[in-house]
């Protein structure tokens, strides 16, 4: 089940007049960014990239990646040792890109926003020398039910969790003084894109509220799932 947010009904005028212009079905449209932020001790991204190590040691059939571009898949102690050969482990990430995807129904009532992949990298001098750490896709389903089934303990109320994927929420992580938005569109964000991020940044940070229905959070192995459920449910209505 999806986590969920509201947008305010200005939201939904600015989406429809021209940012979320790629059109992907007859009655939604979808807009892709992608943020770089801190993974420190005690941070979201920190507490979920332990947390999912603790999965991955208990999957020894999981196959991982260092990089997206790295195409080569090996298992969790194959890609520690390799970290480890290197002098580093998955606590060496200083740093996490993460690509959001939001789609807005034709109606204007309903916004998705998922997690794509999260790319954690050790970033350790001002000239932007990356060392890939983990990338991880929520098309996995290890990844996805990491983000949507862990999480910490509500402090409100100590039965309760809130999940991973409500923490690094784009809204909320934003909202961190050290993070920034990299690629707008699937492009690398330039001068010119500058009017539109500041728009998003506005919008989603200042006008959603968790605990709607108008705002889901979910993964792209959630919407997988989700949309051959509606499948097979219109297959046995016909």
């Amino acid at each position: 089940m999806s986590n969920r947010l509201r947008p305010s009904p200005v939201l939904l005028v600015w989406l429809f007049l021209g940012l979320l212009v790629v059109p992907t079905r007859a009655q939604e449209w979808q807009q892709e960014v992608q943020i770089i932020t801190t993974v420190r001790p005690g941070e979201p991204t920190y507490v979920f990239l332990d947390s999912l190590s603790a999965v991955l040691d208990r999957t020894p059939d999981a196959r991982l990646r260092r990089s997206a571009e790295r195409l080569e898949a090996q298992s969790y102690d194959e890609l520690r040792n390799a970290l480890l050969d290197e002098g580093m482990d998955l606590t060496s990430a200083s740093h996490a890109f993460i690509r959001y995807r939001f789609v807005l129904n034709n109606q204007g009532t309903r916004l998705v926003e998922s997690i794509e992949d999260i790319y954690f990298i050790s970033r350790f001098d001002e000239n932007y020398t990356d060392l890939p750490i983990l990338y991880v896709s929520t098309q996995d389903p290890i990844v996805s039910d990491a983000l949507m089934k862990r999480g910490i303990p509500n402090i409100v109320n100590l039965k309760s969790i809130t999940t991973f994927r409500e923490l690094l929420a784009f809204p909320l992580l934003h909202k961190q003084q050290e993070t920034a938005m990299v690629e707008f569109g699937g492009r690398p964000l330039r001068d010119n894109f500058l009017p539109q991020r500041e728009t998003l940044l506005e919008f989603l940070t200042n006008h959603t509220t968790l605990g709607s229905g108008a705002y889901d959070l979910t993964t792209r192995y959630e919407q997988t799932m989700q949309s051959a459920l509606n499948t097979t449910t219109a297959a046995s209505l016909q």
